[in-house]
């Protein structure tokens, strides 16, 4: 298994929800942004990546989606890294 990549996501209610990623290490590297109707699909986005939200992550994420914004840490493997790159 490879290292994991370090990244924060953040997210926000805009016609939708509009997702984006900044990288830990380079926060310069551009990702592309993501739109989701429904909060449930950043939910699902986090579950894929296989992060273990501590439990002040996972609040925040649930508050984040109430609040209509927020910002949590997920870890990506090098081959989910570079999906989000294209």
């Amino acid at each position: 298994m490879g290292l994991k990549r370090m990244v924060l996501m953040r997210f926000e209610r805009q016609d939708g929800w509009r997702v984006s990623f900044r990288d830990n290490a380079n926060p310069q590297t551009v990702f592309r942004e993501l739109k989701f109707a429904q909060s449930s699909k950043i939910q699902d986005l986090v579950q894929k990546t296989g992060t273990s939200l501590m439990s002040e992550d996972r609040n925040a994420l649930e508050y984040g989606i109430r609040q209509g914004s927020g910002a949590i840490p997920l870890q990506l493997s090098d081959e989910q890294y570079r999906k989000l790159l294209r």
